[in-house]
Parts: structure tokens; C-alpha cells; sequence
């Protein structure tokens, strides 16, 4: 018998995936992690789309990797519905991650290319993260899923966290993978450690009776912090911390 709630099962699974995201060093390695991811949460498929890599990728030649079934990555390569498909520009523009539910379907095309998608076993569901690194690279991760509009937004508020901050870790994956190291971000202890405590779903008051610190002292550090990343927020920021795994760095606990 299953003692665990569904929470704390995504708890568990996500912490697992960040340990085995961290050990992966070969590409064929990190095409194995989507599938882990997949089969952990409970998804349809995940896909990841490097757009801006330097060295890596160009105009007419996007990194990816995904688990949708060859099927459907050659259809889509053949109709050339990189020009049709909604989901890329519109993440792309998104500061924040992307419910593909929220795309209008303003022409018949688009409506073809959905339903499509959903014929090839896409899925019914889709949620879109877009990446920008700290070196100017882009990207996108997405994930999607078949089944009732409920029980996705369930999986939605439970693991909405899980999802950003695997997203960035899978980019690293990638970068680490195919050897495209860039300068590493240094952060000071006092950085390290409220970013820390911000990822542990602390706000600016707990963290700043945990360190002894003022508020406006804490929001100062997760600032600096959040521009040396390239983050757009403190969400992101945590994310890019875990991805590039520096929290823990001389953090006391």
C-alpha cells in the first residue's frame, strides 16, 4: 500500500530528477531523462526546442528533443509547421510559462494543426516554459497531457514549480552534454543563501528572520542575484540556481 499523498509522490519524483538531471553528461542520456520526466509526472510527452544556442543551433537548424513519436516529428517537418505553429512564437514573447489553451485559434489552419497534433497523440493539454539563458541562448520546453480540464489544472498548481526549474535544469542538461560551457555565475554567500531559502517557498520576511537581515536587505541580494543569473524574476532565478545547481554553495542549513 501507497503511503505517500499525490503531492508528496511529485515531491519525490522531482527531487529525483534533478539528483539523475545532475549526473547526465551524453545527449542520449538526456533524451532517456525526458522520458523519465514523462513517465514520473504522469505525462503525455515533453519536448525541448533550442532556438539561439551558440555553436549549437542557427536559423534553419533548432537543437531538438523531444518524445513525440517519429511520426509526428516527420509530418511536422514535412507540412513545415514551424511556420503554422502558434505555441513558438507566442511562448517565445511570454515572460511567464505558456498554457497552450490561451493561444487563439485565429485561422483555419491553426485549427487543423491542432487537431492534428492531437491525432498523432501530442496530447490534449500543453504547457510551454521558454528559456533565455545568461549567455543570450533561447529555448523552450514544453509538456502535455491527455486528460479532463480539472485534473489538469490540478497538475498545473501542484507542479508548476517542479516544471520551471526542470525545464532550466534539462537546458543545462543540454548545454553540459554537447560541451557548450560558458563562464560559471558567482554569487556571494549572502546571495546564495536567500536565493536558497526563496526556493524552499520562503518570503522575504522568513528569509530575512532566518539571516538575520532586514527585508529590504534580502530583496537587495535576491535583485543582484536575479541580474547576474539573466533572470526575469525570482522564480526564474531559483530555477536557473537549481538548473546550474550553486544554492546549496556554502549555504548553512
Amino acid at each position: 500500500m501507497n503511503d505517500h499523498s499525490p503531492i508528496e509522490a511529485f515531491e519525490n519524483a522531482f527531487f529525483n530528477l534533478v539528483d539523475q538531471i545532475e549526473e547526465v553528461s551524453s545527449v542520449s542520456d538526456g533524451h532517456t531523462m525526458l522520458k523519465a520526466f514523462v513517465e514520473r509526472y504522469g505525462l503525455k510527452n515533453a519536448a525541448y526546442l533550442g532556438i539561439n544556442i551558440p555553436g549549437l543551433t542557427d536559423n534553419s537548424r533548432p537543437y531538438i528533443a523531444v518524445t513525440y513519436s517519429n511520426d509526428w516529428v516527420h509530418h511536422y517537418c514535412q507540412e513545415n509547421y514551424f511556420d503554422v505553429d502558434p505555441v513558438l512564437p507566442s511562448a517565445m514573447r511570454s515572460l511567464m510559462p505558456l498554457d497552450w489553451s490561451m493561444i487563439p485559434i485565429e485561422n483555419r489552419k491553426v485549427f487543423n494543426f491542432f487537431g492534428e497534433a492531437r491525432d498523432f497523440g501530442v496530447g490534449r493539454h500543453g504547457l510551454s516554459f521558454p528559456i533565455r539563458g545568461r549567455h543570450g541562448e533561447t529555448a523552450l520546453f514544453s509538456i502535455t497531457q491527455d486528460c479532463t480540464d480539472r485534473e489538469w489544472l490540478s497538475l498545473r498548481k501542484h507542479c508548476m514549480r517542479d516544471f520551471h526549474i526542470l525545464s532550466f535544469c534539462f537546458h543545462e542538461l543540454i548545454l553540459r552534454a554537447e560541451s557548450r560551457f560558458f563562464r560559471p555565475v558567482k554569487l556571494s554567500r549572502r546571495e546564495r543563501e536567500c536565493l536558497y531559502w526563496a526556493a524552499k517557498g520562503k518570503t522575504f520576511g522568513e528569509i530575512a528572520t532566518i539571516l538575520s537581515l532586514s527585508e529590504r536587505t534580502v530583496k537587495f541580494y535576491l535583485d543582484v542575484a536575479r541580474h547576474k543569473l539573466g533572470a526575469m524574476n525570482i522564480t526564474e532565478a531559483v530555477a536557473k540556481g537549481v538548473a546550474m545547481n550553486i544554492l546549496h554553495q556554502g549555504v548553512k542549513i
